[in-house]
């Protein structure tokens, strides 16, 4: 509908069970332009109850290059690499701590991207986050560009 695939990348669980279907409402009927509809896909992920979840939704224009995904910090966070850029993505329930050539982080919630529009972004919502040489440390959320 908005002219963008959408990318889903399953962080955890690993191997998950995954059950896909779809739902259409047809044309809007407040839209004048005949050739607008809306098709809805949906995908449920299910694994064993008291497990945790990681799915990663990115949006990018049709027919550009994929990004490279893969799960860092024993499934509590998510590396991005793309042409020009390297990302880090960390969401936890508890504390995590992960190293890596890109990044040095311990907390809950993190973002590292090296490269992109500008040389260096890094974000956290409490805890501590590294990277080229440059470390956030903060009990509350920080940022820096």
């Amino acid at each position: 509908m908005c002219g963008v695939d959408l990318d889903l990348f399953i962080a955890v669980p690993a191997d998950p069970e995954i059950l896909t279907d779809a739902a259409s409402c047809g044309r809007f009927p407040y839209c004048a332009n005949p050739k607008l509809f809306e098709t809805q896909e949906l995908l449920r992920i299910s694994q064993a109850p008291g497990k945790g979840y990681l799915t990663l939704l990115v949006q990018r224009w049709p027919d550009s290059e994929q990004p490279k995904y893969r799960t860092i910090a024993d499934g509590a966070g998510v590396s991005i690499q793309s042409k020009g850029r390297e990302d880090r993505l960390f969401i936890s329930p508890v504390k995590a701590s992960y190293k890596d050539e890109i990044v040095t982080f311990a907390g809950r919630t993190g973002f590292a991207r090296i490269g992109g529009s500008v040389p260096l972004r890094l974000m956290f919502a409490g805890g501590q986050i590294s990277s080229k040489g440059i470390t956030l440390k903060s009990e509350r959320p920080a940022s820096m560009i």
